[in-house]
């Protein structure tokens, strides 16, 4: 008799919760060690990875704001917080990028291209490392810093995941 078994410890559908940092950074011939800390929510299925979602919030101070191109900075300074926010979705026909987006409110902030960021990011250790090449970012900008905004995520299967902005 042939008896098998799993040592897996995950359910079916499971939500896990971590973090993601980048120690430092370059732009032409300034380089800088400084944290960026991405805040990870990832949606596995079985085994699967189904969406990724990753978002960082980048002060004005931050070095990581050299990334940007000028038009992106431009808007980026116009904003009460800027976040850089990033989503894998698989290429299960299941899931689509575009349902983690459709969960934040347009009316309370924007979305905005980070194009500069992502080509700078690309050539960070982290890019390869994680599979960036497979994320889209987009840049995040709160029209107003006197209220945290939440954003909900929901998909079939899976408990209701909220985030504060």
């Amino acid at each position: 008799m042939l008896i098998l078994s799993s040592c897996s410890s995950m359910s079916v559908s499971t939500i896990r919760n971590g973090e993601l940092v980048i120690t430092e950074g370059r732009y032409h011939n300034l380089s800088w060690s400084e944290d960026l800390v991405f805040k990870r929510t990832s949606w596995y299925y079985e085994l699967s990875l189904l969406y990724d979602f990753l978002i960082a919030e980048v002060p004005i101070n931050s070095n990581y704001r050299r990334w940007l191109l000028p038009g992106e900075a431009i808007s980026a300074n116009n904003c009460a917080k800027l976040y850089i926010a990033g989503v894998y979705a698989s290429r299960d026909r299941r899931v689509n990028s575009n349902d983690i987006w459709r969960a934040f409110d347009t009316n309370k902030l924007q979305f905005t291209n980070v194009n500069g960021f992502y080509r700078n990011l690309s050539f960070s250790s982290k890019f390869i490392t994680n599979s960036f090449s497979s994320y889209k970012f987009w840049g995040i900008c709160l029209k107003n810093d006197n209220e945290q905004i939440p954003v909900k995520f929901s998909f079939p299967g899976y408990t209701e995941k909220q985030i504060l902005l």
